[in-house]
């Protein structure tokens, strides 16, 4: 129960940071330049978000049915992390390895 209830806590927490940041590109003048730098940071910060997420749900011990939960929600960073080119492979090895193996 712990482990859905972190990973519930964890999506509501990082749509509502998405969900602040593009409120405020749009506030500003250069509404256009600035919402595709925001679009930008949130792609980065899902994509760092896969170790956080593999810490927490190893910390937790997470059963089977919220990993295939976190796998999908990760699919895109697994895939180019997995056959993306050498570079994006042994960049994702070495960070997701530092989250814990």
């Amino acid at each position: 129960m712990e482990s859905i209830i972190f990973l519930v806590f964890g999506l509501a927490l990082s749509t509502f940071c998405i969900w602040g940041v593009v409120r405020i590109a749009k506030r500003r003048k250069k509404k256009k330049a600035r919402f595709w730098a925001t679009v930008a940071m949130a792609v980065i910060l899902y994509a760092f978000s896969i170790g956080p997420a593999k810490w927490a749900l190893k910390k937790a011990h997470a059963p089977e049915p919220v990993e295939l939960v976190a796998a999908v929600i990760y699919f895109p960073v697994i895939v180019a992390g997995n056959l993306g080119p050498r570079a994006t492979r042994n960049l994702y090895v070495r960070y997701v390895s530092l989250w814990g193996s």
